[in-house]
């Protein structure tokens, strides 16, 4: 007898990760950090898993990975110790893209919050003394 699978079943369907990926939560972390001797890996880790909506563990691979390919290519530089247990800065060319990418979001975080001190009072408003 022949047990064949019936190929009508359907293809999995792909999710959307409700997060941004790994290489770019690596460098924003980095760049978040600024960190003068570089960032740790447990550094990047935590301010990963604390601003994006991750589990720690389960993206903790992907982490790793991402840093061997990165610093293999130049995008991070390792600064400090073997593997990924060192300290890593941004390379170069990611600098320059970083700074202008958080000049344009500090830009943007200063229109806002300058629209909602509008509607606040000003701490400096005159105080009633009591007779």
């Amino acid at each position: 007898m022949n047990f064949k699978k019936k190929s009508s079943e359907k293809p999995m369907a792909t999710r959307n990760a409700k997060h941004p990926k790994v290489s770019e939560m690596v460098v924003l972390s980095i760049a978040m950090l600024n960190d003068r001797n570089g960032s740790s890996y447990r550094a990047i880790k935590k301010y990963i898993s604390s601003n994006f909506n991750v589990d720690e563990k389960k993206i903790a691979a992907y982490i790793k990975r991402y840093i061997y390919t990165a610093v293999a290519s130049g995008i991070i530089i390792q600064t400090k110790g073997k593997g990924v247990q060192g300290s890593f800065r941004l390379g170069g060319n990611m600098k320059l893209k970083m700074s202008e990418l958080l000049k344009v979001s500090n830009s943007s975080k200063a229109v806002t919050s300058s629209a909602e001190k509008c509607g606040a009072p000003s701490k400096n408003s005159r105080k009633l003394k009591k007779t």
